[in-house]
Protein backbone atom coordinates (compact mmCIF):
# COMPACT_ATOMS: atom_id res chain seq x y z
CA UNK A 1 0.00 0.00 0.00
CA UNK A 2 1.48 3.33 -1.04
CA UNK A 3 1.74 6.34 1.23
CA UNK A 4 -1.35 8.01 -0.23
CA UNK A 5 -3.48 4.93 0.42
CA UNK A 6 -2.14 4.65 4.00
CA UNK A 7 -2.99 8.29 4.72
CA UNK A 8 -6.50 7.82 3.30
CA UNK A 9 -7.04 4.75 5.48
CA UNK A 10 -5.93 6.64 8.60
CA UNK A 11 -8.20 9.59 7.80
CA UNK A 12 -11.21 7.33 7.20
CA UNK A 13 -10.59 5.49 10.50
CA UNK A 14 -10.36 8.78 12.39
CA UNK A 15 -13.59 10.00 10.77
CA UNK A 16 -15.33 6.78 11.80
CA UNK A 17 -14.21 7.23 15.41
CA UNK A 18 -15.36 10.85 15.49
CA UNK A 19 -18.69 9.86 13.94
CA UNK A 20 -19.20 7.15 16.55
CA UNK A 21 -18.37 9.55 19.40
CA UNK A 22 -20.83 12.14 18.15
CA UNK A 23 -23.61 9.54 18.26
CA UNK A 24 -23.07 8.77 21.92
CA UNK A 25 -25.61 10.77 23.99
CA UNK A 26 -26.35 11.17 27.68
CA UNK A 27 -28.40 7.97 27.75
CA UNK A 28 -25.27 5.97 27.00
CA UNK A 29 -23.30 7.59 29.80
CA UNK A 30 -26.31 7.37 32.10
CA UNK A 31 -26.26 3.58 31.77
CA UNK A 32 -22.62 3.58 32.83
CA UNK A 33 -23.15 6.02 35.68
CA UNK A 34 -23.28 4.83 39.31
CA UNK A 35 -25.40 6.75 41.81
CA UNK A 36 -23.56 8.70 44.53
CA UNK A 37 -23.44 7.38 48.09
CA UNK A 38 -24.52 9.13 51.27
CA UNK A 39 -23.96 8.06 54.88
CA UNK A 40 -23.37 9.46 58.35
CA UNK A 41 -20.49 8.47 60.61
CA UNK A 42 -21.37 7.33 64.11
CA UNK A 43 -25.09 7.53 63.37
CA UNK A 44 -27.26 5.85 66.01
CA UNK A 45 -30.92 4.93 65.70
CA UNK A 46 -31.91 8.31 67.11
CA UNK A 47 -29.84 11.46 67.55
CA UNK A 48 -30.25 13.21 70.90
CA UNK A 49 -30.63 16.98 70.77
CA UNK A 50 -31.17 19.05 73.89
CA UNK A 51 -33.21 22.25 73.50
CA UNK A 52 -32.15 23.65 76.87
CA UNK A 53 -30.01 26.27 75.15
CA UNK A 54 -29.72 27.05 71.47
CA UNK A 55 -25.98 26.34 71.54
CA UNK A 56 -26.37 22.67 72.52
CA UNK A 57 -25.70 20.63 69.41
CA UNK A 58 -25.47 17.00 68.42
CA UNK A 59 -23.22 16.61 65.41
CA UNK A 60 -22.87 14.11 62.63
CA UNK A 61 -20.57 14.04 59.65
CA UNK A 62 -22.49 13.48 56.43
CA UNK A 63 -20.17 11.72 53.99
CA UNK A 64 -20.75 12.08 50.25
CA UNK A 65 -18.96 10.01 47.63
CA UNK A 66 -19.32 9.62 43.89
CA UNK A 67 -17.38 6.95 42.02
CA UNK A 68 -17.96 8.77 38.72
CA UNK A 69 -16.89 12.11 40.15
CA UNK A 70 -20.00 13.96 39.01
CA UNK A 71 -21.64 14.90 42.33
CA UNK A 72 -23.92 17.89 42.02
CA UNK A 73 -26.31 18.85 44.86
CA UNK A 74 -26.73 17.88 48.51
CA UNK A 75 -30.16 18.84 49.84
CA UNK A 76 -32.41 18.05 52.80
CA UNK A 77 -36.04 18.15 53.83
CA UNK A 78 -36.97 18.56 57.51
CA UNK A 79 -40.31 17.64 59.05
CA UNK A 80 -40.25 20.90 61.06
CA UNK A 81 -37.85 23.60 59.89
CA UNK A 82 -39.24 26.01 62.50
CA UNK A 83 -38.25 24.00 65.56
CA UNK A 84 -35.27 22.12 64.15
CA UNK A 85 -32.35 23.95 62.61
CA UNK A 86 -29.70 22.25 60.50
CA UNK A 87 -26.38 24.07 60.86
CA UNK A 88 -22.94 23.79 59.29
CA UNK A 89 -19.71 23.66 61.30
CA UNK A 90 -19.60 27.49 61.39
CA UNK A 91 -23.01 27.75 63.03
CA UNK A 92 -24.80 29.01 59.91
CA UNK A 93 -28.13 27.61 58.78
CA UNK A 94 -27.51 24.89 56.22
CA UNK A 95 -29.28 25.74 52.94
CA UNK A 96 -32.09 23.43 51.86
CA UNK A 97 -30.10 22.80 48.69
CA UNK A 98 -26.30 22.96 48.69
CA UNK A 99 -24.40 22.99 45.40
CA UNK A 100 -21.32 20.81 45.76
CA UNK A 101 -20.35 20.96 42.11
CA UNK A 102 -19.21 18.43 39.53
CA UNK A 103 -15.93 16.53 39.41
CA UNK A 104 -15.68 16.17 43.16
CA UNK A 105 -14.83 12.62 44.14
CA UNK A 106 -15.13 12.81 47.91
CA UNK A 107 -16.87 15.28 50.18
CA UNK A 108 -17.66 15.41 53.89
CA UNK A 109 -20.06 17.92 55.41
CA UNK A 110 -20.28 18.36 59.18
CA UNK A 111 -23.89 18.80 60.26
CA UNK A 112 -25.28 20.16 63.54
CA UNK A 113 -28.89 19.76 64.65
CA UNK A 114 -30.52 22.36 66.91
CA UNK A 115 -33.94 21.81 68.45
CA UNK A 116 -36.00 24.71 69.76
CA UNK A 117 -38.73 22.58 71.33
CA UNK A 118 -39.09 19.02 72.52
CA UNK A 119 -40.35 16.41 70.09
CA UNK A 120 -39.49 13.86 67.44
CA UNK A 121 -38.33 15.10 64.05
CA UNK A 122 -37.04 13.68 60.78
CA UNK A 123 -34.45 15.09 58.40
CA UNK A 124 -34.04 13.46 55.00
CA UNK A 125 -30.86 14.16 53.05
CA UNK A 126 -30.52 13.59 49.32
CA UNK A 127 -27.38 13.61 47.21
CA UNK A 128 -27.79 13.97 43.44
CA UNK A 129 -25.30 13.78 40.61
CA UNK A 130 -25.36 15.53 37.27
CA UNK A 131 -27.38 12.64 35.77
CA UNK A 132 -30.02 13.12 38.54
CA UNK A 133 -29.24 9.78 40.14
CA UNK A 134 -29.47 10.10 43.89
CA UNK A 135 -28.83 8.55 47.27
CA UNK A 136 -30.95 9.27 50.37
CA UNK A 137 -30.26 9.27 54.11
CA UNK A 138 -32.94 9.68 56.78
CA UNK A 139 -31.97 10.97 60.23
CA UNK A 140 -34.34 10.75 63.20
CA UNK A 141 -34.05 13.32 65.98
CA UNK A 142 -35.45 13.07 69.50
CA UNK A 143 -35.27 16.47 71.20
CA UNK A 144 -35.82 16.76 74.95
CA UNK A 145 -34.70 18.74 77.95
CA UNK A 146 -31.38 17.51 79.19
CA UNK A 147 -31.40 14.82 81.86
CA UNK A 148 -28.77 15.39 84.54
CA UNK A 149 -25.89 13.01 85.30
CA UNK A 150 -25.75 11.10 88.59
CA UNK A 151 -22.61 10.82 90.73
CA UNK A 152 -21.90 7.48 92.42
CA UNK A 153 -19.19 7.28 95.09
CA UNK A 154 -18.07 3.67 95.05
CA UNK A 155 -15.29 4.08 97.64
CA UNK A 156 -13.87 6.99 99.62
CA UNK A 157 -10.90 7.14 102.00
CA UNK A 158 -8.72 9.69 103.73
CA UNK A 159 -5.19 8.67 104.68
CA UNK A 160 -3.28 11.51 106.29
CA UNK A 161 -3.82 14.38 103.86
CA UNK A 162 -4.53 12.12 100.84
CA UNK A 163 -8.19 11.95 99.82
CA UNK A 164 -9.02 9.11 97.40
CA UNK A 165 -12.38 8.79 95.67
CA UNK A 166 -13.62 6.15 93.25
CA UNK A 167 -16.61 7.38 91.25
CA UNK A 168 -16.90 4.41 88.91
CA UNK A 169 -20.56 3.67 88.32
CA UNK A 170 -21.54 7.31 87.81
CA UNK A 171 -23.76 7.73 84.77
CA UNK A 172 -25.64 10.18 82.61
CA UNK A 173 -29.39 9.53 82.67
CA UNK A 174 -29.77 10.32 78.95
CA UNK A 175 -26.95 8.00 77.87
CA UNK A 176 -29.36 6.25 75.49
CA UNK A 177 -29.45 9.44 73.43
CA UNK A 178 -25.74 10.17 73.48
CA UNK A 179 -25.41 11.68 76.94
CA UNK A 180 -22.09 11.08 78.69
CA UNK A 181 -20.17 12.20 81.76
CA UNK A 182 -17.35 14.57 80.90
CA UNK A 183 -15.94 15.45 84.32
CA UNK A 184 -16.22 15.00 88.09
CA UNK A 185 -16.35 17.93 90.50
CA UNK A 186 -15.27 17.79 94.14
CA UNK A 187 -16.68 20.27 96.66
CA UNK A 188 -15.45 20.90 100.19
CA UNK A 189 -17.81 22.90 102.39
CA UNK A 190 -19.85 23.88 99.34
CA UNK A 191 -16.90 25.32 97.40
CA UNK A 192 -15.72 23.64 94.22
CA UNK A 193 -12.19 22.45 94.90
CA UNK A 194 -11.18 20.59 91.73
CA UNK A 195 -12.54 19.14 88.52
CA UNK A 196 -11.34 15.77 87.21
CA UNK A 197 -11.80 13.96 83.92
CA UNK A 198 -11.48 10.41 85.24
CA UNK A 199 -13.60 8.69 87.92
CA UNK A 200 -10.51 7.84 90.01
CA UNK A 201 -9.66 10.92 92.06
CA UNK A 202 -6.74 11.66 94.38
CA UNK A 203 -6.42 15.01 96.18
CA UNK A 204 -3.73 16.26 98.57
CA UNK A 205 -5.47 18.35 101.22
CA UNK A 206 -4.10 20.82 103.68
CA UNK A 207 -3.53 19.46 107.19
CA UNK A 208 -6.33 21.67 108.56
CA UNK A 209 -8.82 20.53 105.91
CA UNK A 210 -7.98 16.87 106.54
CA UNK A 211 -8.47 17.42 110.27
CA UNK A 212 -11.82 19.14 109.67
CA UNK A 213 -13.02 16.26 107.50
CA UNK A 214 -12.00 13.64 110.06
CA UNK A 215 -13.77 15.59 112.80
CA UNK A 216 -16.88 16.08 110.62
CA UNK A 217 -16.44 19.85 110.69
CA UNK A 218 -16.04 19.87 106.91
CA UNK A 219 -18.02 17.85 104.37
CA UNK A 220 -17.11 16.59 100.89
CA UNK A 221 -19.49 16.41 97.95
CA UNK A 222 -19.10 15.10 94.41
CA UNK A 223 -21.11 15.98 91.31
CA UNK A 224 -20.78 15.15 87.60
CA UNK A 225 -20.81 17.40 84.55
CA UNK A 226 -22.31 15.94 81.34
CA UNK A 227 -21.53 16.56 77.68
CA UNK A 228 -24.23 19.25 77.56
CA UNK A 229 -22.27 21.19 80.18
CA UNK A 230 -24.81 20.74 82.97
CA UNK A 231 -23.95 19.62 86.49
CA UNK A 232 -25.97 17.06 88.43
CA UNK A 233 -26.86 17.03 92.10
CA UNK A 234 -24.11 17.07 94.70
CA UNK A 235 -23.69 13.75 96.54
CA UNK A 236 -22.24 13.78 100.06
CA UNK A 237 -19.17 11.57 100.56
CA UNK A 238 -18.95 9.35 103.61
CA UNK A 239 -15.41 8.88 104.92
Amino acid sequence: MNLRMQMKSIILSAMAIVGLSSCVGNSYYDNLNNPPTLNATGLTDTIKVSPVTFTNKSSEVINCYDYNMNMDVLSYDCSDTTNVHVLDDKGSRFPLSYRIGSYVEKFSQKIYFNAITEGDFTVKFSLKDTFKKSSDLTVKIHAFYNWLPVAIIKTASLSGITLTLNCNGSYDTDAKYGGAIKSYLVYIDGEKTMEFFTPSITILLSSQTATNINSKVSAIYVACRDNDGQIGNKIKVSI
